[in-house]
């Protein structure tokens, strides 16, 4: 679509999303509002600004690909937005972002959610990394955005728990990365070896032992230090790599969901359906439904 902007033309490609497939009002922790590919003419002719009214706070996901952008973010000015950038922004806020004048076009994807894990996640993501940073190579957070934008153009996002299921995705591998980019080199070596060992091994089950023993430490100790280290106890942090594993199998494959309980190490189809309902709020059997 071609759009007019204080006079100045740009290309935008985007969807927007409602409470599609409603009669369920329950609320999840994140919830898809609209996402796109936008290419911006340069300053002055495109400028958000997030102090603009909004009628319910929401985040904003922004990469760049081509171009530079700038941001004024509370008292800082001049914020450079480069190619590979991520922009997390929580509206409303006092920042401004517009295209660099010497840029040319600016052109970037977004991704624009609400839902209270959502909106407190960004948050504490802003504070601790700031709103603009490097994303790595490889990153699974831009895949999740590419893979949300094309369920977008196929029209594959018919309820409202594919939305929150697409924009949970987003968020959770983003703030994975940027708090794995930070504290990557606080990491013992011990602790690497477990991660590369459940990240190798992530469509079998693991076990907190199994961990243990490819750390080369025993496992009491290496619960203790694992704890220590991560914040969570292994047999958390396995269970997530299990929900993220499980999710890319409800949407990318036909498995059935006692099968992808069985690839991703729980112990009956049931016992999945409680952790994944418990963890999102959707069980996974309304995700295939909805695929």
């Amino acid at each position: 679509m071609l759009f007019k902007y204080k006079d100045i033309s740009y290309f935008s490609e985007m969807f927007s999303f409602g409470k599609a497939g409603g009669g369920d009002d329950m609320p999840l922790p994140a919830m898809l509002l609209s996402c796109g590919h936008s290419q911006a003419a340069h300053y002055p002719g495109y400028l958000c600004d997030g102090q603009h009214p909004a009628i319910l706070p929401f985040v904003v996901w922004q990469y760049t690909l081509a171009g530079e952008g700038v941001l004024d973010f509370e008292d800082r000015r001049g914020i450079a937005i480069a190619p590979g950038s991520l922009m997390l922004l929580t509206s409303p806020h006092r920042y401004r972002y517009y295209p660099a004048k010497s840029s040319g076009e600016w052109d970037f994807l977004f991704v624009c959610m609400n839902g209270n894990t959502a909106l407190s996640l960004c948050r504490r993501l802003i504070k601790f990394h700031g709103p603009v940073n490097q994303l790595p190579a490889g990153s699974l957070s831009l895949a999740s955005a590419h893979e949300l934008l094309a369920h977008a153009r196929d029209q594959r996002i018919s309820c409202r728990w594919t939305a929150s299921m697409l924009a949970y995705d987003l968020i959770m591998n983003t703030a994975r990365e940027l708090s794995i980019s930070s504290n990557r080199r606080q990491h013992p070596p011990f602790i690497e070896r477990a991660f590369e060992h459940c990240a190798a091994h992530a469509e079998r089950p693991i076990s907190v032992g199994e961990l243990a023993k490819a750390s080369g430490f025993s496992q009491y100790h290496f619960v203790r230090q694992f704890r220590k280290n991560v914040g969570i106890p292994p047999s958390e942090y396995i269970r997530e790599v299990r929900l993220s594993r499980a999710r890319q199998l409800l949407h990318m494959s036909t498995a059935s969901i006692k099968e992808i309980a069985d690839t991703c190490g729980f112990v009956s189809a049931a016992h999945f359906s409680r952790t994944f309902r418990s963890r999102f709020g959707v069980a996974p059997s309304k995700i295939r439904k909805a695929r």
